[in-house]
Formats: C-alpha cells, sequence, structure tokens
C-alpha cells in the first residue's frame, strides 16, 4: 500500500464516517420532534424549553491493537494477486483462512464502497463475483 492509496482508504473511511454522524443527528431530531408532538398532544401547557444540545462528537484517539492482523489487511495482502474477477473462494485460498462468510462479506463491502471493487451480483444460486477497479 502506497502513501496515495492509504489517503484515498482514509478519506473514504471519513466520509462514510461523516454520513453516519449525519444520520445519527437526522434522528435525533426526530425523536425530538416526536416528543414535543407528544407533550402538545397530552399537555395544555407548552412544551418545556430545549434541553442542552447534544455534544459534538469526540474523534477516539487510536488504539494500538495487539491481536491478530484483521480480515481486511489479510484480504489488502493478497488483492494484488487475486485475478481481474475473483469470488469469495478465490480470497479465502489466496489467504489460507477466513472468520466466515458474513466477515468477508463485510470487507467486500467496504472495498466497493471505496471503490476498490466492483460487485457483480449473480443472484440466484451462483457465487457473487467481483471485479478490480
Amino acid at each position: 500500500m502506497d502513501r496515495e492509496e492509504y489517503n484515498r482508504r482514509r478519506s473514504a473511511l471519513e466520509e462514510i464516517y461523516r454520513a453516519d454522524l449525519e444520520l445519527i443527528s437526522a434522528a435525533h431530531e426526530a425523536r425530538v420532534r416526536s416528543l414535543e408532538a407528544l407533550w402538545a398532544s397530552l399537555s395544555a401547557e407548552p412544551a418545556p424549553g430545549p434541553a442542552a444540545s447534544p455534544p459534538e462528537p469526540v474523534t477516539p484517539e487510536p488504539v494500538q491493537r495487539l491481536r491478530p492482523p484483521s480480515l481486511r489487511t489479510a484480504v489488502d495482502a493478497v488483492f494484488p494477486q487475486l485475478p481481474e474477477v475473483f469470488e469469495k473462494k478465490d480470497i479465502a485460498a489466496a489467504i489460507g483462512w477466513t472468520r466466515g462468510r458474513a466477515a468477508l462479506y463485510k470487507v467486500l463491502q467496504y472495498m466497493a464502497i471505496e471503490g476498490f471493487i466492483k460487485i457483480n451480483s449473480s443472484g440466484g444460486r451462483h457465487p457473487s463475483r467481483y471485479t478490480k477497479l
């Protein structure tokens, strides 16, 4: 992995993080409006003033992990060796292990979001195929 690829992946993760925060904020606002509507329908007095706004999310400090490499790290390591069009079984054979189909599916979903692969969903009983971008 070179610096450009690292920066691209980091930017993709930051974008996902910002989108998640926006969804959480929108959900909170909807719940507050729902509570205010409930209060208005059950009480003759006006709704109490707004509570303190929720604190801004704090980005946690990176934690040094002392555990085996993640599945994503293993997939990244064998990615250049994979054929242009591949299946999950090709990855499992290349790394020699997986934590399960669901874990590998999530890794491949993130790789598609980040723009490294395209998912060629065939549907039915045939395995999904993935194309390198």
